[in-house]
């Protein structure tokens, strides 16, 4: 069964370095119809739709590390990816570092996010 869990930890982690660099069209295609997203202030909950409205002409990251990574498989269906992230926007030579929890949903036989949440760490 562990063989499984390394797999599914995998597979849910390339998913995340797509949503950190991905474009609007991945979020599209990966998100729930009800998918939402919590971030510190100022930008706070948002939902799908203000998700991807975002994603429109901002910078995407260039660049992110993963460390420190735990999978909880929830049932069959559903399972929790958390982690500290250390990413990087392109041309910027600071880096951000959060701690981040992702829920993600089998849905039609594919994995999407249904919930992601970020906590700022310290800058490197």
């Amino acid at each position: 069964m562990r063989g499984v869990e390394v797999d599914l930890e995998k597979q849910l982690l390339r998913l995340e370095e797509q949503f950190w660099k991905g474009n609007v069209d991945f979020y599209r295609h990966n998100l729930t119809e009800d998918a939402l997203m919590v971030f510190q202030e100022p930008v706070g909950i948002l939902a799908r739709d203000t998700i991807v409205e975002s994603l429109a002409g901002s910078q995407r990251w260039a660049e992110v590390r993963f460390r420190d990574v735990h999978l909880l498989r929830l049932t069959d269906k559903a399972a929790v990816v958390t982690y500290e992230a250390s990413a990087r926007r392109g041309g910027e030579p600071s880096r951000y570092s959060a701690f981040a929890s992702s829920v993600y949903v089998k849905r039609d036989g594919s994995w999407v996010l249904a919930f992601h949440q970020q906590t700022p760490g310290s800058e490197d």
